[in-house]
């Protein structure tokens, strides 16, 4: 009984080596770190007072910056054609009300990307879509300076969409996480779809992380990451793979 021992120990061993061999096969494949871009919006908002009279020590009018950063992924369209994707809101802001009772309101918006060089880019908005209950928070995005990484890039839009359960990651900056070049890549599930426009998923996130493109493990676009639910970090919403397929070719047929 004794002899064989080392024999049954064996087979556990190579078992164990086996399943493990298993599972990394079934990883991510080369996940495109070199394509993701941290973007940065740029708001500066000037209010002046409709007041004819301004107390002593005030300005008529008043300047205010403000900054906020979210996630992209260099992306191809179906025409071959390479942009940034990213989130709506991540790109620009929702309305701002031009006047008010007491004051009146001008802004300009501007969006840069930081890429895994440390450079920064000058990012153009192609087109973009705000959340509603007819919309998904969607944004595509031409920054010339990047073409350097044009003919490397090979993130395309999934042929089908994703399945209940199945795994699915991101590549992005939650909470600004960042260190060019890496950038964390975040793995989770797919739970299925809440309407036409939005899906939901387990996959972990937070503030910072909107933006990044949630994708099939062998890095085919599924759709983009927008919300999270405040108090569970795991309940995150992503655009849903039709509508995101249909913006990347409405996208498209705005460059021809």
């Amino acid at each position: 009984m004794m002899s064989k021992i080392p024999f049954l120990l064996i087979i556990v061993l190579l078992s164990n080596i086996s399943c493990a061999v298993s599972v990394s096969q079934q990883g991510i494949q080369n996940p495109p770190s070199d394509f993701f871009v941290k973007v940065y919006k740029h708001l500066i908002i000037t209010r002046c007072s409709k007041s004819k009279v301004i107390e002593p020590g005030k300005k008529k009018c008043e300047t205010a910056k403000f900054n906020s950063s979210g996630s992209g992924l260099m992306v191809i369209l179906p025409s071959n054609k390479r942009i940034v994707l990213s989130s709506g809101h991540v790109c620009q802001s929702g309305d701002i009300v031009e006047e008010d009772k007491f004051f009146k309101y001008k802004w300009t918006e501007t969006v840069t990307l930081l890429d895994r060089n440390q450079k920064f880019h000058d990012a153009h908005i192609i087109k973009v879509t705000q959340a509603t209950d007819k919309s998904s928070d969607l944004c595509s995005l031409f920054v010339p300076s990047l073409n350097y990484l044009d003919k490397k890039s090979k993130i395309k839009i999934s042929k089908k969409a994703p399945k209940i359960g199945e795994d699915i990651y991101y590549i992005g900056a939650p909470l600004g996480i960042y260190h060019p070049p890496t950038a964390l890549i975040i793995k989770g599930n797919f739970s299925g779809n809440i309407n036409n426009y939005t899906s939901l998923t387990s996959i972990p996130a937070a503030p910072g992380a909107s933006g990044s493109v949630v994708m099939s493990l062998d890095n085919r676009v599924f759709g983009v990451l927008f919300a999270v639910h405040p108090n569970f970090p795991n309940a995150s919403i992503i655009t849903s793979f039709e509508e995101t397929k249909k913006f990347l070719i409405e996208t498209d047929k705005l460059l021809d």
